[in-house]
């Protein structure tokens, strides 16, 4: 039953039983009837609640979709952040993370062509505050082959290598910490 046609027969009802109330009022002679007209009261009371109460989940549902159409729209600008965060705007260049070099360590910035064709790679050391320590060294590779660049120190460094004719996924790169005869410790680029 749609809701017009409900409050409409709860009207009809509350209409009859206020009618039924003022002849009871002069009628005492049958309680019967009485007791009738007033279970019926009870009964339409009853309705009358349950389709308040119906009013009010549906005004609760209306404001649930409202807040899900809003959080749709919020995980969509969301997700589309994400994606351009997953963006890669430099898919020729890998970087190393920053790594402490204290003296007398020395950072050196190495790679190696992993593709099948001669690539040119640029190579350069940097400081945290993205002064340029050393480089660009600029050289054509050839498959399996690389080099490693670099004398700097006591700074916060990072290396950037640069595939001039190629993508980042040509090379496999990265700086080792060494001393003046071994190198201790390699940290790869990404």
């Amino acid at each position: 039953m749609s809701r017009s046609r409900l409050a409409a027969a709860v009207m009809a009802a509350s209409l009859f039983l206020a009618g039924a109330r003022s002849a009871s009022a002069q009628n005492n002679g049958n309680p019967s009837i009485l007791q009738a007209v007033q279970q019926l009261q009870v009964s339409i009371d009853a309705v009358k609640a349950s389709v308040q109460s119906v009013e009010t989940t549906v005004t609760g549902i209306s404001a649930i979709e409202t807040a899900l159409t809003a959080l749709q729209s919020a995980v969509a600008t969301l997700q589309t952040s994400v994606n351009a965060l997953g963006s890669d705007s430099h898919p020729n260049v890998r970087l190393t993370p920053p790594v402490d070099v204290a003296s007398p360590d020395l950072a050196s910035c190495g790679f190696v062509n992993i593709s099948s064709q001669s690539r040119t790679i640029q190579t350069e050391i940097f400081t945290l505050d993205g002064s340029l320590a050393e480089g660009p060294y600029t050289f054509a590779y050839l498959p399996g082959r690389g080099n490693a660049i670099g004398n700097s120190t006591a700074n916060f460094l990072y290396c950037r290598f640069t595939v001039l004719d190629g993508v980042k996924s040509d090379i496999r790169a990265g700086m080792s910490i060494c001393t003046n005869t071994i190198c201790k410790q390699t940290i790869p680029a990404e």
